[in-house]
């Protein structure tokens, strides 16, 4: 994935989840993605905009839908219970 991709990806997931936060807000910042929480509704949303964002930039379904399931274990919001 390139990094404008990265930057959309975590863009979208910070408004899903209803943060005013950017990408350039967590760069440097340690373990940013354990400091906020969305639910689990928001992240179904934001899995399923991004693999759709994902197969418009060249990817197939099944590719898009692994890397999404790798960047939300190491990149997630915390889901609230």
């Amino acid at each position: 994935m390139t990094q404008k991709i990265i930057k959309k990806l975590i863009n979208k997931m910070f408004k899903i989840a209803g943060y005013t936060l950017k990408y350039k807000d967590i760069v440097g910042v340690e373990e940013w993605f354990r400091k906020h929480t969305m639910t689990k509704n928001q992240c179904e949303e934001w899995l399923l905009w991004s693999v759709k964002f994902l197969q418009k930039q060249g990817f197939s379904k099944s590719k898009a839908q692994t890397e999404m399931m790798w960047f939300n274990l190491n990149y997630g919001l915390k889901i609230k219970l």
